[in-house]
């Protein structure tokens, strides 16, 4: 983030454009209702944006061509998955509370995944996109700017070179 914005994240930004501006805990999940919640009431208010800049922990890659193991240390992502992840955080608290109960948890997870695992197969029936979809459904205008243009004909260029790496949708 340093070398993308020149300091230290983007909330400090907001006040130069008029804006209300919070950087809270965004493992927090009462952190972000509370903030989410002001920000609601003041912009309804006062017809205001507000900023919220909730600082988190990406425990996983940016993408499945991502290796985060190549900048960060095994240790620290396995130490932020033990301390800090936010969904055992909430659940470490509301077992605190006695509002926690495992075994709906694990028949909940159980169907859950049954429903996730009957939805793929059925995506799995699905065709593919078109691949103009890439294109069309970002910009919605009239005409395609030039740069897209172009990608879009290296594209078509790149796929008619190599047809048999592609499933192509109609």
């Amino acid at each position: 983030m340093r070398d993308q914005y020149r300091g230290d994240g983007i909330v400090s930004r907001g006040p130069g454009y008029g804006m209300a501006s919070l950087r809270i805990d965004g493992n927090d999940v009462f952190a972000v209702y509370e903030a989410t919640k002001y920000a609601r009431e003041l912009a309804m208010e006062e017809s205001r944006p507000v900023l919220i800049e909730a600082m988190t922990y990406r425990q996983g890659h940016h993408s499945t061509s991502d290796d985060s193991t190549r900048y960060r240390e095994i240790d620290e992502i396995q130490s932020w998955q033990k301390n800090n992840d936010p969904v055992m955080r909430l659940r470490l608290y509301m077992e605190d509370l006695g509002c926690w109960d495992e075994e709906k948890d694990l028949a909940l997870t159980k169907k859950m995944r049954k429903e996730v695992l009957k939805a793929l197969s059925n995506a799995e029936t699905k065709d593919f996109a078109p691949l103009s979809s890439v294109f069309e459904d970002v910009y919605k205008c009239d005409e395609l700017p030039q740069a897209l243009k172009i990608q879009q004909q290296e594209m078509n260029e790149h796929i008619a070179k190599y047809p048999d790496h592609y499933k192509l949708g109609h």
